[in-house]
């Protein structure tokens, strides 16, 4: 299974629970770990508004973030299988909800795994999840 992105943690979360019916697991920009600038009191936000309000547009990424190449991004941001609008409160949550179990649960996978990530990366940099693939005491 192959997985980048917010599809690389989708893709953690299925392997954990289907292993047995999987080779290997590739992922990339990986994020399993909140943003800097999203604190306690906004989680506790996310998750109010996700049942209040699930619906309701929280936060975009950042598009200039997909890459350091102008054609790349632009190219990004005019494909209309993108989605470059704001994230559901009930999406936010649940990410960062999968996000934190995900941390906890890392050292489970027996999978043959390669992990790859952008040293530049801005959305789901290395440095930010470091703290999250230690915290879940991966051994390969």
């Amino acid at each position: 299974m192959i997985g980048h992105s917010m599809g690389s943690t989708i893709a953690i979360d299925y392997a954990l629970e289907h292993q047995s019916e999987l080779q290997g697991l590739i992922i990339s920009g990986t994020t399993l770990k909140a943003g800097s600038s999203i604190n306690k009191a906004s989680i506790l936000m996310a998750r109010i508004l996700s049942v209040l309000m699930p619906k309701m547009g929280v936060t975009a990424l950042d598009s200039n973030g997909i890459s350091r190449d102008k054609v790349v991004v632009t190219a990004y941001i005019n494909d209309p299988l993108n989605y470059t609008g704001k994230l559901s409160a009930r999406v936010g949550a649940e990410l960062l909800k999968t996000m934190a179990m995900l941390q906890s649960r890392l050292s489970e996978i027996t999978l043959p795994l390669l992990i790859m990530q952008g040293t530049h990366d801005r959305i789901s940099g290395p440095f930010q999840q470091q703290t999250a693939v230690r915290r879940g005491q991966l051994k390969r």
